[in-house]
């Protein structure tokens, strides 16, 4: 990653002065641009099995407490099948999607001795369901919901997710029951890393652009529409 939020912010708006010099375009709404057409490249790209290398894009949340499901938890109707239900205690950061799904790339244990294999809540059902199975074949799974990581069966402490998040997670945002950072300086957003692979940038910005050239071009028309109503009244 080669610019923050802010240096990101401020391309956004220095090329939007190009296209439409009078006009004003809020820090928020330059961001969601950003993200707007970073998720659609990103998806694209990993879709493609583009992203598999570019390690230094992924990003580990450490020391994840796994407490056991409360029982308002939908947990996909794993529940009925008469098992222990476990999640992590808090949400994941966001993110980024391919048609897959959620773009993690390794579960482990917090000393890195247990790999975690993701699978979908369907693939688990099947699994627990099928009698010619072995259920303890050493191999501990986890599918996602709404934000969360449900592990049946099996109550981790604690764990660790590699994945690819759509903000980045700095050190304090790290502080979990395992480690102290009260002393770690919090990092403000706009000097945060923008996270999205380097040989993307161009194509990003070059999206953004695109879609307030498009936005902004329709808007003297519509204008012209309105004052030929006005005219006619």
């Amino acid at each position: 990653m080669s610019f923050t939020n802010r240096e990101g912010i401020s391309i956004v708006l220095r090329l939007f002065k190009q296209i439409n010099a009078d006009a004003r375009l809020t820090y928020k709404a330059a961001y969601s641009l950003l993200m707007k057409h970073s998720k659609w490249l990103i998806k694209r790209d990993s879709d493609v099995l583009k992203l598999l290398r570019k390690h230094k894009i992924y990003q580990k949340v450490k020391c994840l407490e796994v407490i056991e499901a409360p029982m308002i938890d939908p947990c996909c109707g794993i529940r009925s099948l008469k098992c222990s239900i476990y999640r992590t205690k808090t949400k994941l950061p966001e993110l980024y999607e391919d048609s897959a799904g959620i773009i993690i790339h390794n579960i482990t244990s917090i000393d890195g001795s247990t790999d975690i294999k993701l699978v979908t809540a369907s693939a688990i059902k099947r699994k627990l369901n099928n009698p010619w199975k072995g259920k303890k074949d050493g191999v501990i799974l986890a599918f996602y919901n709404d934000g969360y990581l449900y592990f049946p069966n099996k109550h981790l402490k604690m764990i660790e997710v590699e994945g690819l998040f759509t903000k980045s997670i700095d050190e304090k945002e790290n502080c979990t029951p395992c480690k102290e950072c009260d002393k770690e300086p919090c990092v403000k957003f706009l000097d945060k890393d923008f996270i999205i692979p380097d040989y993307l940038e161009a194509q990003l910005f070059d999206a953004v652009i695109r879609d307030l050239s498009n936005t902004y071009s329709r808007i003297p028309e519509r204008e012209q529409e309105v004052d030929k109503n006005d005219t006619k009244g």
